[in-house]
């Protein structure tokens, strides 16, 4: 593969990559690429390019000459002051000197030369904490010297000013004095190699020479001015490359050279330095920037390897090695990096190509078939010496008959030939078989046919079998000749049309489609070809793609199956197809299998043998965490202030061969369930966690899909607020049974004292019961036990007066049972009363009905304002007093008019009773009732409960007013919450 074709990246100094330009270049020990430059050092990923520092020392300003990484992981940083080591986090100060160079030896001891004149020597070895310079004609005659290498049997090659030594275990050899010319410039660069070394002296007469057999050879390659090569480098397979101070790049591999400048993208064509990265990158530092190569999976031949401008047609590789391909106006024939035209007649354009049996190659040219055989073009006619017309695909089947189909302007001209020996056998016209586009030969016998109107056809012994192709709705509008872009054959006959709308498999009389349903990155595919592992790979409209046969198998048995595939794409180098292929064949394989591709405007050639897979895993660290626009340093558990809400965390996987297909997965212990697919996102956000420790997980694969399973972790505390801590809580919910406690002490001090109130009242209604029984019942009865007995005692001699006398006793009788049944009448409840009107009203006919007689006062009851229901319990108590005052007027005033009078007024509730009888003797209205007597009593004490007024006005002889008033706080809002 050329430089050329390498996949090739470049940053510049001017845009922003590095301050100055690099001097040295190494790969540290957890994976990232370190940048030396005038101004310190910057680490790169692969995707960011970041200023560096050791942790107890800044270097920013401070101007880095040489860098590597040891095997034991220890940083060594070569300035113009000195040596220093890195690690552990400590950086030292081990060799003074400008440091040209380091280099560690198979006995992982570190050497250093120096490029400035010091009494103690320019050669200086580091081992342990202890450090050695070599000086003296005796050990070394070196007192300065800027390039060393070690070659593989562990010899140490030195150069410096008119010297070149070979250092071993104290024993040296020169090898300058036998160059010819006089004084000798310093030796910039060394590469030593497996059976070489190679020195550098960028001076008019030197240049590039080597050490074979213990003796100094000039190199010379041919188009290379070697005197302007001033460093040198060996790759892992060989390879010698020549950076120059104003030529850009050379390649020495094999016999041949070639070169790579800066019109192919090289930064700056003056060379500085080689590198190259575990994954085999290789990294070129420039006077301007710094630039990164590698072997691309796809190799393309294009203008800059001679391909001609204009539109490429159909491809072949011939049995011979060399790769044919037309072009608008010639035949090309490309035979390793050499493009060597062939004219063809009348300067035509190559329609299509094809080898046949005895390596004769086939060239459909515009208007003409031919055969290209020892330098020579020979037409093939007709029967009737007429051109055939167009090619458009040619193909030879197993009894070694050449097909071809011609015909693009008209009708008539479409037509399928059948040669043999250079000779028309059979024509077909188009009514008999329709216009062909794509042709194969069945090995199991006749051919396979791709129509113009998209549809499969067999061919064999004049038969036609004619079978249709899914051509999808989404299928661009384009020309009939281009729906149906490819056709291949199986050994075992089946057939794989190449369609705008998928892969079609036509096997044992059945079809089926393969499509981005089934997996695939993209339907629209252009051709199709098996290499020599049984992988068949097509080449699509979003790159390559090669499934393994055992894949297509199972595949063919479940046709709903994801298939497992390896893309190539842009970023490995593939040129994506602008549309589908017109001209045949547009794929062919070599025969060592390499599979030659055709597009538009370049070729492009995949190696299924010797493409390499990164079996790297990437590193992968966690660089940055940024928390509510603060930064935080990632080392060790990150503690977060409280109430943190928005958390980015910034990660990396350090693979350099595609970094743009590195692909991460992330997963927070304590809020992600699963794992989540990043992509090709380097960072993860958070926002709202609840405070706590989490352990954030990240990994990553390369390019080739090797993952780094263990990867990378950051643990971190956000810290909670003073209310979101265990004591605030446990406080919280202390405090909140608390107050529940004392709610529910509450609640049940207002039970008790409801409880209590309500037995209090039951207990009031039975002293009252037991007053009116007493005052009445036992009364009457104790009364009635003497008139009984004067009864017995008139009964012998006194019959009359003692039959008036039982008279009496038996009324006195009746009305103490009326008098009992009225106290009895009053233990009905409240709660089923009528409205208080309606109820007095019913208590005054009753009233009047037990004191029946011509003397029976009259009875009114007067409502005003508007009704409105009174509380339950105010109701109830308003009755009890109404009763024990109506019964008593009733009973005691001997009133001719008693009147109630009922008022619903906004601020208050009033209840009077007048009667017209005799009235109440003040003494007993002074002292709250008669002695014995608790009818008054438990009418204040009513009245108290409700929280009412009541007055008394009453004048012996004039009658009584009773008057009840409760405020309407009391009557009125009560009842509105009772309602609710």
């Amino acid at each position: 593969m050329l430089i050329t074709q390498y996949r090739h990246t470049a940053w510049r100094a001017q845009e922003g990559a590095f301050e100055s330009a690099p001097n040295a270049i190494t790969q540290t020990s957890n994976g990232y690429i370190l940048i030396g430059t005038n101004s310190g050092l910057v680490r790169f990923d692969g995707v960011r390019f970041q200023p560096w520092s050791p942790s107890n020392k800044d270097l920013s300003g401070t101007a880095i000459l040489s860098l590597l990484n040891a095997s034991d992981g220890t940083l060594w940083i070569g300035t113009p002051t000195g040596l220093l080591s890195f690690k552990d986090d400590q950086l030292q100060e081990r060799v003074s000197g400008r440091i040209a160079a380091i280099a560690e030896d198979h006995q992982k001891r570190i050497w250093v030369v120096r490029s400035l004149a010091e009494p103690t020597g320019g050669l200086c070895q580091v081992v342990g904490d202890h450090s050695d310079c070599i000086r003296g004609a005796a050990r070394m005659p070196l007192l300065t010297a800027t390039a060393l290498s070690e070659d593989v049997e562990g010899n140490l090659w030195v150069g410096g000013s008119n010297q070149l030594l070979r250092w071993r275990d104290g024993d040296f050899e020169t090898y300058l004095n036998e160059l010819e010319g006089s004084t000798v410039s310093s030796i910039t660069s060394i590469a030593a190699g497996t059976d070489t070394a190679w020195a550098a002296i960028p001076r008019k007469g030197f240049g590039v020479f080597r050490i074979v057999n213990r003796k100094p050879i000039r190199a010379e390659f041919a188009g290379i001015d070697t005197t302007r090569v001033a460093s040198l480098f060996m790759d892992r397979d060989g390879s010698l490359w020549m950076g120059t101070s104003d030529d850009g790049i050379y390649r020495h591999h094999g016999e041949r050279v070639d070169r790579f400048r800066s019109e192919h993208g090289l930064s700056s064509n003056e060379v500085r330095g080689f590198f190259e990265d575990l994954e085999g990158n290789l990294w070129v530092m420039t006077s301007k920037g710094l630039d990164c190569l590698s072997e691309s999976s796809v190799a393309t031949f294009s203008t800059t390897e001679e391909i001609p401008r204009g539109r490429l047609g159909a491809i072949l590789a011939a049995d011979d090695g060399t790769v044919w391909f037309g072009h608008e106006q010639n035949l090309y024939a490309l035979r390793g990096n050499a493009v060597t035209p062939i004219q063809v007649p009348g300067g035509r354009s190559v329609n299509a190509l094809w080898q046949d049996h005895a390596k004769r190659l086939w060239v459909g040219l515009e208007n003409m078939l031919t055969v290209y055989e020892s330098g020579r073009f020979q037409e093939i006619k007709r029967l009737n010496g007429s051109p055939l017309g167009t090619p458009i695909a040619i193909t030879e089947d197993r009894e070694l008959d050449i097909w071809v189909s011609v015909g693009i302007t008209s009708s008539s001209d479409r037509k399928l030939f059948r040669i043999h020996d250079l000779r028309v056998q059979d024509e077909f016209a188009a009514d008999r078989v329709p216009m062909v586009r794509r042709i194969a030969a069945d090995p199991t016998g006749g051919i396979w046919l791709g129509f113009e109107d998209g549809n499969l056809g067999h061919f064999q012994n004049g038969k036609l079998e004619i079978s249709p192709l899914p051509i999808s709705a989404n299928t661009p509008a384009v020309k009939s000749e281009i729906r149906f872009p490819g056709l291949m054959v199986d050994s075992d006959g089946s057939a794989w049309a190449s369609t705008w709308s998928g892969l079609v498999r036509w096997k044992n009389h059945e079809r089926k489609t393969l499509t981005s349903k089934n997996g695939l990155p993209c339907d629209a595919i252009v051709s199709s070809i098996r290499d020599d592992q049984a992988v068949l790979w097509l080449y699509t409209r979003c790159g390559f793609i090669a499934i393994a046969d055992s894949e297509l198998e199972k595949w063919w048995r479940q046709p709903d199956r994801m298939v497992q595939f390896q893309t190539l794409d842009v970023l490995d180098g593939a040129v994506l197809p602008q549309g589908p292929k017109r001209l045949q064949p547009a794929v062919s394989k070599a025969p060592d299998g390499r599979l030659w591709f055709a597009n538009e405007s370049v070729l492009q050639v995949i190696d299924p043998r010797t493409l390499r897979k990164n079996r790297a895993a990437p590193p992968v660290h966690v660089e940055d965490l940024r928390a509510d626009r603060k930064d935080y340093a990632v080392g060790g558990l990150v503690q977060l202030p409280a109430r943190t809400r928005d958390i980015e965390i910034g990660y990396t996987g350090l693979s350099f061969s595609i970094p743009q297909k590195v692909r991460f997965r992330y997963k927070l212990e304590g809020r992600d369930p699963e794992w989540r697919n990043a992509g090709t996102r380097r960072s993860a956000l958070y926002s709202d966690l609840s405070p706590g420790r989490y352990r954030f997980h990240v990994t990553a694969s390369n390019n080739d899909g090797v993952w780094n399973e263990t990867g990378a972790a950051l643990d971190f505390l956000i810290l909670p607020a003073y209310y979101q801590t265990t004591i605030f809580r446990v406080a919280t919910v202390m405090a909140s049974l608390a107050l529940l406690w004392l709610l529910y002490r509450r609640h049940l001090h207002q039970v008790a004292r409801q409880f209590d109130a309500r037995v209090q009242e039951r207990v009031n209604e039975r002293t009252r019961i037991a007053r009116e029984l007493h005052d009445t019942l036992l009364q009457s009865l104790h009364g009635l036990m003497f008139r009984f007995q004067a009864v017995r005692n008139m009964l012998p001699g006194r019959t009359d007066e003692a039959i008036k006398t039982l008279d009496g006793a038996i009324q006195r009788t009746e009305q103490a049972i009326a008098e009992s049944r009225d106290a009895i009448q009053d233990l009905r409840s409240a709660a089923d009363q009528e409205n208080l009107g309606q109820a007095l009203a019913t208590l005054g006919k009753e009233l009047t009905g037990s004191e029946a007689s011509q003397d029976a006062p009259t009875f009114r009851v007067t409502v005003e304002g508007e009704v409105r229901r009174l509380p339950p319990i105010l109701h109830d108590e308003i009755c009890r007093i109404a009763r024990e005052l109506l019964r008593n007027a009733f009973r005691h005033a001997r009133a001719r008019r008693i009147e109630v009078e009922i008022r619903y007024e906004e601020s208050k509730f009033l209840l009077r009773i007048r009667d017209d009888g005799a009235g109440i003797d003040p003494a007993i209205l002074r002292d709250g009732g008669r002695a014995g007597h608790w009818g008054l009593h438990g009418v204040r004490e009513r009245a108290r409960r409700i929280g009412a007024q009541l007055d008394f006005w009453s004048e012996s002889g004039a009658g009584t007013e009773i008057q009840l008033e409760v405020p309407a706080a009391t009557a009125y809002e009560v009842a509105k919450s009772e309602d609710s």
